[in-house]
């Protein structure tokens, strides 16, 4: 239920936001705040933060600089000297991007509606990527801001915010590919999305072999090849099921194919066309969701430009587009057993909570569970 709320509650804003346009940057200031707030009190309904929570309290500085990647322990290890409280420690993260994605808002060259951007980015990343993938959450946010720089030709601050990125999830590399999208016409984007389908095909069938080879890179290498194998590990076929989120990439396939557009339109086109081609591969090879945060980008910038024009047409194609992308993520959450049940979700008041207490009974009654269904998930030296 608090997350149902949480959906709602930015629907009610971001409707208000829509009307008085003049106060929307306001509207979307307040949401950000109060998403953080929320979120963090959610926080423990998750899973990562187990590990999370462990190595922030129990670790040395060394070992905190080699669990995580850079920036993530960097934050983990200052934080914690200065603060010394895991919740809040999150919830500052959480404040940090949240606010970093409507500064990107505000520069971005087209007028969209911001609070409707985070209406549609917290709907269509579900819980898991603010309870779950912390880490990711925050590169997200830089990869926004690094798209908007690079969409106002400032070529450096883009390079430098992916890499920025990447210092706390790894994955965030793959941003890297909206600078060639960029500068590419719409036919040679049509041809790079069919290969990446086939080298997702490609991929699939020689999972072992590529992670082998990634295992060779300098310092990182390991623990990526580490993470492949075990994401692989959980599909063991090819899923030939689509759902309703299909209907997103039916209306990019058909835009891209229609528009006409110039500019900055143009090149939100082709990140939202390469976007819905490797959909299509998540939904043949649910090992490559990891990405879907950051591919999703380019589709949440078109509907909040859309949604924002004063055309019904495409107030309503932006909306069924986004509805059916976002129910179908939902449902696919809230009923994977991993997650708790939509109605059981519990809320924590950041700043109170310390090891000793909210975190110490619920780290140990979630581990239990978690044994049961992914054996030394949890850290425990």
């Amino acid at each position: 239920m608090p997350w149902l709320f949480l959906y709602f509650f930015c629907a009610f804003f971001s409707t208000i936001g829509f009307v008085a346009r003049k106060s929307s940057q306001k509207i979307a200031t307040f949401m950000a705040f109060f998403i953080s707030i929320y979120s963090a009190s959610l926080l423990f309904n998750g899973v990562d933060w187990l590990n999370y929570s462990f190595v922030f309290f129990k670790y040395s500085a060394d070992e905190i600089m080699i669990t995580y990647e850079p920036g993530f322990s960097l934050y983990l290890l200052i934080t914690r000297e200065i603060i010394g409280n895991f919740q809040v420690s999150i919830l500052i993260l959480y404040i940090l991007s949240l606010f970093l994605i409507n500064k990107a808002v505000r520069q971005f060259p087209l007028e969209i509606n911001a609070p409707f951007f985070l209406l549609v980015l917290l709907l269509a990343s579900t819980p898991a990527l603010i309870n779950d993938q912390v880490r990711q959450f925050t590169a997200l946010s830089m990869c926004i801001y690094g798209l908007t720089k690079l969409l106002n030709g400032r070529k450096l601050a883009f390079f430098l915010a992916i890499m920025l990125a990447c210092t706390f999830h790894y994955s965030a590399i793959i941003a890297m590919i909206a600078y060639p999208i960029a500068h590419c016409r719409k036919r040679t984007t049509a041809v790079i999305g069919m290969a990446w389908i086939a080298m997702a095909l490609t991929f699939i069938s020689a999972v072992s072999e590529v992670a082998n080879l990634i295992s060779y890179i300098p310092g990182v290498g390991i623990m990526i090849a580490k993470k492949i194998t075990a994401y692989s590990s959980q599909y063991s076929s090819v899923n030939l099921s689509f759902g309703l989120g299909v209907i997103t990439d039916i209306i990019v396939f058909t835009g891209f194919a229609l528009s006409r557009q110039r500019g900055v339109s143009n090149v939100l086109w082709n990140i939202a066309f390469l976007s819905s081609c490797a959909h299509i591969t998540f939904y043949l090879f649910p090992i490559f969701n990891r990405f879907a945060p950051y591919l999703n980008i380019g589709i949440i910038f078109l509907a909040s430009m859309y949604y924002y024009r004063n055309n019904y047409l495409s107030r309503i194609i932006s909306l069924i587009a986004i509805t059916s992308y976002s129910l179908i993520v939902n449902v696919q959450y809230f009923n994977d057993t991993m997650h708790p049940d939509i109605m059981m979700y519990e809320m924590h008041i950041p700043i109170i909570s310390d090891e000793s207490g909210v975190i110490g009974e619920n780290r140990e009654m979630k581990c239990a569970q978690m044994e049961k269904n992914i054996e030394n998930f949890c850290r425990t030296e």
